[in-house]
């Protein structure tokens, strides 16, 4: 599974995140 999320905070008020789970659970990877 693959998805893409907006998220707006104090800090970061426009970071994109990148969201990739692996099926076997491994940690998803994040950039933003």
């Amino acid at each position: 599974y693959c998805g893409c999320m907006i998220i707006e905070d104090e800090e970061a008020p426009i970071s994109i995140t990148l969201d990739d789970t692996k099926p076997d659970g491994s940690l998803p990877a994040i950039m933003g």
